[in-house]
């Protein structure tokens, strides 16, 4: 009997444990810093603090989709680009489930090219842009979840398994 409720709390805290390792999932974190000099910094990183050495860096024309700069990060996970001359934005692609999108940073002068109307921006900006909670995030809390609906479920099954040796126990006295 004991051994049962042993290998119940062992299993238990298997679960647990796998549970955490998958808490320490990570997000893609974008950072743009305008320079002085008509550039930008680009930065990737993970909310681990780990660098996103290789992550691609594109910069995509808001009026047309086109690709005006690509670029894979180097080891200091930083590069600097010069401003487009069209409204653009910043893609940082870490790989599948690792997207950050950021609107790109004027030049002093301003765009000497117009972007397109205001629901065409929003729909380009819709179809790159990255949900409010991670997969990794969603994933990991669901597995939380069914491994603490596990846990109580052998718990319950124990705990029932106890009180019938009891019970039992008790009758014959």
């Amino acid at each position: 009997m004991s051994e049962k409720i042993g290998i119940g709390f062992i299993l238990s805290l298997a679960l647990i444990f796998c549970a955490l390792s998958c808490a320490f999932a990570h997000s893609l974190i974008l950072g743009v810093y305008g320079n002085d000099d008509g550039t930008i910094t680009v930065e990737g990183r993970y909310d681990t603090g780990a660098t996103a050495q290789g992550a691609q860096v594109r910069l995509e024309a808001l009026n047309t989709g086109t690709v005006l700069f690509k670029q894979r990060l180097g080891l200091e996970s930083e590069l600097t680009v010069k401003i487009p001359e069209e409204p653009y934005r910043i893609v940082l692609d870490g790989g599948p489930g690792h997207v950050a999108v950021k609107a790109g940073i004027a030049p002093k002068n301003g765009f000497s090219v117009q972007s397109n109307p205001p629901e065409q921006k929003a729909k380009n900006a819709d179809r790159h842009g990255t949900p409010g909670l991670s997969r990794a995030y969603l994933v990991t809390l669901g597995l939380v979840f069914c491994f603490l609906f596990l846990t109580l479920f052998i718990c319950r099954q124990n705990t029932n398994k106890i009180i019938k040796t009891i019970q039992g126990h008790s009758l014959k006295r």
